[in-house]
């Protein structure tokens, strides 16, 4: 969706700006988080609102029980979701895991063969879509124009991963749009293609070199668009990122950092926030889960403030990027 600027031919109305000024002010001081709205306004005023989808998922995913429970909880729902996003936007091609000694995080290698992960994606995306197509319990069937794209897919675009991607996020967004609609009939199988598509347009993204490199294309021309001081900052929420990781996962975020605030080309620069941006929104999730599974003590109270610290910052600011 485009959009203008609030007041898109004349400066916002002088008593409404100080008035704003004011409330930031307040809500910068209340040890409530309220930065997120404070974010979403300010990119409503300029006319770069925060990625559709991602405000979507927030008003669709954040429950009615959460609302009522208040701002704090509130405002841990909405960076769960960030984080979720965040790692959907930007995934890696390797396993994450946490080590349970020191509580930091590694890598290791995941295989790859391009041919076999299309072939099998196809294959998966072949047997889903015949499910929900022959089910008669939902108003899903061949003549929808998202069973169209699917099946485009299927007998023309083999060959073209980008196009593969690109068509299951299209049919995706076509199928989650109409499962929020009360009067269309939805089943079990419908539901289960739409989640099969968005987990096969991610793996795609992840681990097909391809379509890795057309999103890395999409962040650079990002990074042409903003200033050196904004470049900094990142750098500098990559390495904040230190303090949770260790091994070849420290050494790269370092290295990566080191790309980011010196003067590289865009796209170098590009492989390295995709890739530092990717891991530390897996790494907020993961710590998240893992702090769940666990009483609250002493230290899942200090590694919940340290994301805080470190983490967040850094899928804020990717984020933004990928949505202005």
């Amino acid at each position: 969706m485009r959009w203008r600027p609030l007041w898109p031919k004349a400066q916002m109305p002088a008593a409404l700006k100080e008035n704003w000024k004011q409330i930031k002010s307040h809500m910068k001081k209340d040890p409530v988080d309220w930065s997120f709205w404070s974010e979403w306004y300010e990119a409503i005023l300029s006319g770069t609102p925060l990625p559709w989808d991602l405000t979507q998922r927030i008003a669709f995913e954040v429950t009615a029980e959460e609302w009522d429970a208040g701002q704090v909880k509130v405002a841990e729902r909405i960076q769960e979701i960030r984080d979720d996003w965040m790692a959907d936007q930007l995934p890696q091609a390797e396993t994450m895991f946490e080590d349970p000694q020191t509580g930091k995080f590694e890598v290791t290698a995941a295989p790859f063969d391009k041919s076999q992960l299309i072939n099998s994606i196809l294959a998966q995306l072949e047997f889903s879509l015949k499910l929900a197509a022959d089910s008669n319990a939902s108003d899903f069937n061949r003549m929808c124009t998202a069973s169209k794209y699917l099946d485009h897919t299927l007998t023309h675009c083999r060959d073209d991963p980008n196009a593969i991607e690109q068509n299951l996020g299209l049919a995706r967004g076509i199928i989650d749009q109409n499962l929020t609609d009360p009067a269309y009939r939805a089943d079990d199988a419908l539901r289960a293609l739409a989640r099969s598509l968005e987990q096969h347009q991610l793996q795609i993204r992840a681990d097909h070199p391809d379509v890795r490199k057309a999103w890395e294309k999409r962040i650079a021309q990002k990074i042409r668009e903003v200033n050196r001081d904004v470049r900094l900052e990142t750098a500098r929420a990559i390495r904040a990122e230190q303090s949770r990781v260790q091994g070849r996962l420290s050494i790269e975020t370092d290295l990566d950092a080191e790309t980011v605030e010196t003067e590289q080309a865009a796209e170098l620069q590009a492989i390295a926030i995709r890739r530092a941006a990717g891991r530390s929104a897996k790494m907020n999730a993961l710590q998240r889960a893992s702090q769940a599974a666990k009483d609250v003590d002493a230290s899942g109270v200090y590694k919940g403030t340290r994301i805080a610290a470190t983490g967040y910052g850094l899928v804020e600011i990717v984020m933004k990027w990928l949505g202005g």
